[in-house]
């Protein structure tokens, strides 16, 4: 079986793409092509997604208009056609230069192979295998949340993935021991550690939600208790770790050597782990190499800051929850104003419904204002926004704005983020730093640049610079400026 798999793993490498029309009728053309599909979105995803989700892909069919691929049950289906349909499709029609629609069906004979930690065991430690304990009771009930599930949870185009990895973590399908999430702060990622621990409670688990400090703190009383024993037991006997706060470890050195033995232990014994961080891993300081290696190899998701249209989404859908009686331009402006995070919609909207239950007074547009400031203006003119600005260019280019926002480097989405960063900067008078945080958070000197690139085309007396004129133009009725 490895031999195999590396012999494929070495066709992909050396395979040679081709500017020749793929002949249908000669199945080793079928197999030149997946393995060029392989290999490009190998490089646009990352390494544990590529290897969970789409190596395990059989090539079955290929025709003029759509290619059949094999799974080996239900679940992968149907999170590849929700997560990967596009990736793959767009892929695909890279290497065919032409538009073909995947099928996914099902072949339950494929092998499963199953995701194991090779990494090697910490020399100061020999840490034996722990045994697990009976399961008489569940651990640390009290500090999970029963009214934060995955029912209530937002659902929006920016946390899909991290919604998606959540849930797979329950199927017994899912190979996966680990999950990290990253997020800023308000965008939902503890919702979603109490959601998944709320499931696990419903199956008896033996599960324990925590913050890094509390961690941290438990770790230093067991110390200085002389009870590191009673610690481990606590924290390793357990079948699911929730770690919030993830970040508030960064430069414990000792709490990152307990917490990577302390994951050994419950992985080891077939259990799992979510981490949550608002820090991302390249951003820590000082991070225990071991520890760091594990988290890369861990499944991962991040949750974006919504967009407009997100936020509009949210807005409704809580006033609906809470029947809150809104008008759709107070909620749209809500939803323009309140960018950062969910957190403060949930905020705004909460306010708004102490003042409809409690106020004898009629609630208008104009008495919500005085609430949040005259900042918040209500009027139907349509206003610019930093994501206006990247729906309106990805919409101009035929792309999607998560594309912007993303890592690609292909040379259509470079220019229309280029644009977009630069009309950011011209509109909305934003700084460097902002722009660069919406945009993937990229740093101060790759906002620059994209703006320089823009003013550098435009500066001269190029066919191009007049193209450019335009689109920039067009972009800007497009918005109604």
């Amino acid at each position: 079986m490895q031999k195999e798999k590396s012999q494929s793993t070495q066709n992909i490498l050396n395979y040679e793409p081709s500017d020749a029309k793929p002949n249908l009728n000669n199945k080793n053309t079928f197999t030149g092509v997946w393995l060029e599909t392989l290999n490009l979105l190998e490089k646009k995803l990352n390494k544990p997604s590529f290897e969970t989700w789409i190596k395990g892909i059989n090539f079955h069919t290929l025709d003029e208009h759509k290619v059949i691929l094999e799974v080996k049950n239900d679940f992968t289906r149907n999170f590849l056609l929700q997560s990967y349909k596009t990736e793959i499709e767009n892929s695909l029609k890279e290497v065919l230069a032409r538009t073909v629609s995947v099928h996914i069906q099902i072949n339950s004979d494929i092998s499963n192979e199953t995701f194991t930690n090779t990494s090697s065991e910490p020399e100061q430690i020999s840490l034996a295998r722990v045994e697990p304990k009976i399961k008489t009771q569940i651990i640390a009930k009290h500090d999970i949340k029963p009214e934060l599930n995955f029912s209530n949870f937002a659902a929006l185009d920016c946390n899909n993935t991290a919604l998606v990895f959540s849930k797979a973590l329950l199927n017994s399908d899912f190979n996966y021991q680990s999950l990290l999430i990253f997020a800023e702060p308000g965008l939902g990622k503890s919702h979603l550690l109490h959601a998944i621990a709320n499931e696990h409670l419903e199956k008896d688990s033996r599960v324990k939600l925590l913050s890094a400090e509390k961690f941290t703190n438990s770790l230093i009383s067991s110390i200085q208790r002389n009870k590191t024993q009673e610690f481990r037991d606590k924290h390793r006997n357990i079948d699911l770790l929730l770690l919030d706060d993830f970040e508030f470890i960064d430069n414990k050195k000792t709490c990152q050597e307990e917490l990577l033995y302390t994951i050994r232990a419950i992985t080891n014994n077939g259990g799992k782990v979510v981490i949550a961080s608002s820090k991302a891993i390249e951003d820590f300081k000082l991070l225990n190499n071991k520890l760091k290696s594990f988290l890369q190899g861990s499944l991962y998701a991040q949750i974006q800051k919504p967009s407009f249209q997100s936020r509009l989404k949210l807005v409704s859908s809580i006033c609906k929850q809470k029947s809150i009686s809104t008008t759709e331009a107070i909620e749209e402006n809500i939803a323009r104003k309140f960018t950062e995070n969910i957190r403060e919609i949930e905020g705004a909207l909460l306010q708004i419904s102490a003042m409809q239950k409690f106020s004898e007074a009629d609630i208008d547009s104009f008495a919500i204002a005085n609430v949040f400031g005259s900042s918040l203006s209500y009027n139907n003119e349509k206003q610019a926004s930093i994501e206006s600005i990247t729906e309106a260019v990805s919409q101009y280019f035929g792309l999607e704005a998560k594309e912007l926002i993303g890592k690609s480097r292909l040379s259509d989405i470079v220019k229309a983020r280029h644009i977009a960063i630069f009309l950011s900067h011209e509109i909305l008078e934003i700084s460097h730093g902002r722009i660069g945080k919406y945009f993937g958070s990229r740093k101060h000197s790759s906002v620059i640049h994209s703006i320089k690139v823009v003013r550098s085309q435009l500066s001269t007396t190029l066919p191009s610079a007049k193209a450019l004129e335009k689109i920039i133009d067009d972009i800007r009725n497009q918005l109604k400026l």
